[in-house]
Formats: structure tokens, sequence, C-alpha cells
């Protein structure tokens, strides 16, 4: 539902608990120094990399791995013990995990200024990322905002609920529900919707989109898949590959805290029948669709695929850009890769590859548009009520916080050139599934036509290119500023 003003407001920028900064800090401490010595000796994965990312990644990294090392060494002895371990590590608010209806619209200010530009009538319902097991909607409101600015767009995020209190497919429901809120209580056609999601939203977003097909209700106008998680079974190997460069990593399925397992199975502690149902589960087509039958990829919406060439998830989006593609000649696929970007580069790195791929989306959101205009033109007739409810929400917001922290400007020191080509042949890691090998070999068998990747690599902008994108900045902060 909208906020209202009777709904406790929550900061844009949620502050971080003191456990979590003690948690932060002695990482930061054990971390920094060695990774600093590291980029300035040997030198970063990219020239746009700073000391700083390069330490935020490697923390990230250590952290994800302090929190899997904890759990083996005190393997919880039941699924309740399980579930109370993995609340003490997620940081976000615990009903997150198992209350599916909390949403909020999130609108570039400038977009509620009666002199500007209308917004658009299309709806970005956006779906966070996070394992399927971490994270909700407060940590993505900056990025939603930034999103908003670039497409002109109202955002609406959902949290929807979490493993492993929940498995598959209660999340896929928690989007249909948001879906049917759009469409049925606010009477936004579906068209007029594009699915958004990251990492693991990402992959909801799929999921979404193959379920509307498959039961008959009306499909969404466009997806936009950033960083997504299409292969739960982590077999391709861009896994191995990035390893040292992005922040992702992943235990064994055999562990306890093993997402793929808590997100599919309910079983804990696991028993060999638990396993069979696992390794069944992790390869359908809604769970890793990268995976799926090509008959199982047809008549989807167009899709904006994001890669950062420096993520461990780099290949499986590959292959499915080229595997939809293959089939079915009227799927509209876009693949656009960042070759310094690790997972979720538009948050992570949002001053350098993120800001040229927010301009990406939305150039792509601006044809998309022009080709297929909304039903309702204009003037949206659902629009006002969820604006007025916006406004009073920031207006609250500034009475009790103050003024909202502008976006950080993107750096105006490198400039991507892009290129269209093929990547890499892809590979399947030693121990990857079967299914897996199909994939990559019909992937690697697209003709060129379907094969093709727009990547843009950095370069260090000109002098000229400095100053006019010091300019294109200036205007744009004058009129956007922040989100509501």
């Amino acid at each position: 539902m909208p906020p209202s003003a009777t709904d406790p407001v929550e900061e844009l920028h949620p502050k971080a608990g003191r456990k979590t900064k003690a948690v932060v800090g002695a990482t930061a401490l054990r971390v920094a120094v060695p990774v600093a010595l590291q980029h300035w000796i040997r030198g970063p994965p990219s020239p746009t990399w700073s000391v700083t990312l390069s330490i935020t990644t490697r923390m990230a990294r250590e952290m994800i791995l302090k929190a899997g090392h904890k759990f083996s060494k005190h393997p919880p002895a039941t699924r309740d013990d399980l579930i109370r371990q993995i609340r003490k590590t997620r940081f976000v608010d615990p009903l997150s995990a198992v209350k599916p209806d909390k949403g909020e619209w999130v609108l570039a200010e400038w977009l509620l200024d009666p002199a500007g530009p209308p917004p658009r009538p299309q709806v970005i319902l956006h779906l966070h990322g996070g394992a399927h097991v971490l994270q909700d909607l407060r940590g993505y409101r900056e990025c939603n905002g930034q999103v908003s600015m670039m497409t002109r767009c109202r955002v609406y995020s959902i949290d929807y609920r979490l493993a492993p209190e929940s498995v598959f497919p209660e999340s896929l429901l928690d989007a249909m529900t948001a879906y049917y809120y759009l469409t049925e209580d606010i009477k936004v056609p579906p068209s007029d919707i594009i699915l958004s999601g990251d990492s693991a939203g990402g992959g909801i977003v799929v999921q979404l989109a193959m379920f509307l097909r498959d039961q008959g209700f009306a499909q969404v106008g466009a997806l936009m898949l950033l960083s997504p998680w299409l292969d739960l079974t982590t077999s391709f190997e861009s896994w191995h590959e990035n390893r040292n460069h992005d922040f992702l990593t992943i235990d064994s399925e055999t562990e306890p805290l093993h997402p793929p397992r808590l997100y599919v199975s309910p079983v804990w502690p696991t028993t060999e029948e638990s396993m069979r149902d696992f390794h069944e589960q992790v390869i359908h087509p809604y769970v890793s669709p990268v995976l799926a039958p090509l008959s199982a990829l047809r008549n989807l919406p167009p899709t904006l695929i994001h890669t950062g060439g420096c993520e461990r998830l780099r290949d499986e989006q590959t292959v499915f850009a080229r595997r939809v593609r293959l089939a079915d000649p009227g799927n509209d696929v876009q693949h656009q890769v960042w070759v310094d970007g690790v997972h979720t580069f538009a948050s992570m790195q949002s001053t350098i590859s993120g800001a040229s791929a927010q301009k990406e989306v939305g150039a792509w959101l601006e044809r998309l548009c022009e080709r297929r205009p909304s039903e309702l033109g204009q003037e949206a007739r659902w629009a006002g009520d969820v604006d007025r409810a916006v406004t009073v929400e920031r207006e609250g917001r500034l009475l009790r916080g103050g003024k909202i922290k502008p976006f950080e400007k993107a750096t105006t020191k490198w400039r991507y050139d892009r290129t269209v080509e093929r990547m890499p042949e892809i590979r399947v890691k030693p121990d990857g599934c079967a299914e897996a090998h199909t994939a990559a070999r019909e992937a690697n068998g697209v003709d060129e036509a379907l094969g093709l990747t727009e990547v843009f690599r950095p370069r260090k902008a000109t002098r000229r290119e400095r100053r006019r994108k010091d300019e294109e900045q200036e205007t744009m902060q004058d009129k956007s500023g922040q989100a509501s």
C-alpha cells in the first residue's frame, strides 16, 4: 500500500545499529591495510577502482564468510535454531521475513513540481536483492530515487518474505500480490508496469513474468534485470574467475548458511531425502531460469539486463540473454556489460559505472515508451492519489529529519565507451550441473546476431568531456536534488 500521513515514516538513508557498526568496524581494521597495499602494489581489477572500493568489496566478502564460518563451527541443532541465528545476521527488521504486505512509493522530487515535466504513466515495480535471505526495501530508497530521476517514473518497491522462514514460491506470491495491488486496486494497466529487480530480486522478476504467462494473466510491459541471480546451482565459471574481485561468496550446499538450499528446502538438519528434493528444486525453471528448457523462455516481455564484468554472476546473465533470444525470435533482449562492475554495481559503484548504467536505463526506457506508448496517455487516473501520498510522506520526513541528503554526484574523471561485441565463450565449472552444460552449449552455439552484447569500457575523460559532464550534473542536481 502507498504511505499515508499516519504511517510511521523511516529515513531515506536508514541508520545502522550499534552491532552492525561494530561488526563493520572490526572487519575494516583487519582487512584495510593488506587490501590497500595490494591495491597500490599489484593494482586494482580496473583503473576506475579506488582503494576505498577495493577495501569495501573485500570487507563485504569477509563479512559474508565470517557469518558462514560462525554457523559451521556452531551448527544449529534445529530449524527453529537456524532461523534464530540467521535473524541475528540480517541487520533488518525481523518482520521483513514474514510480513509480505509492506510497500512504498519513491518519486524524484522534481517530478512533483507542477511547473516541471510530468512523470511518465509507467510504473516501475522493484524487488530488492539479498540472496533471498537478506535485505529489505529501506536500503534501496536512494537507488530507487535515482532510477525515478533517470526514467521519470514512479517506483513502487515491496518487502517480500525471506528464507528460511519462508521458502519458494512464497516470495513469488508476494510479488504477485504487488501486481494485483497495482492492476486491481489502483488500476495501472499491466502493460504500463516495468518489473525491476537486482540480484535475487531479478530472479523473482523473471519468475513473475513466467508465472503471468503460464497462468494466463496480462503480461507486464518490460523487465529490468540488474545483476540478476538466475542460476542457484552456481555452475558457471565466472563464479571461480571473479572470486577475488566480487564481494559475493557462497557456502557449500551442506553448510547451514547456504542461500539456495534455505530458499527451496524447509528441512534442517538436512537428510538424504531433503537433499534429493533440493537438487530437484534448484533446477526448477522458476528457481534457476537460465537453466530452463528453451520452451520455458518464450513469450517474455522486452528485457534489459545489466551485468558487471567483475561479478561472479556474469556468465549466467550472458547465457540467459542469448538463450532468451534463441528461444523466441520475438523476445527483445538488450544485454549490457560494464567491464569494471562488481555485483549490483549500480549501488556499489554508483558514482562511476553505476552512474553510466543509470543513464542507459533512462535511455532504454525512453526507447521502450516510444515504441509502446501507455494505454492511458499522460493522464493516469491513479497517479494523483499516489503523488499526494508521497508528498505528505515527504513533508513529514522533512519535519522530523531536516533536508534530505542529495544524491552523490557521479565522477567526471571517467567516460565509458560503448562497443557491440560477442562475449568470450561461456564455460561451466567442473562440478557444474548437467543443465548448465546444456545451457552453455546452446548459448555458445548461437549465431552472431543473437550473441551480441553492448560492452562499456572506461577511459579517462578529456578536459572538455569533464566540463560538459559537470554542466549536465549541475542541471540534473538543480532539477532533482533528492527522492521523495
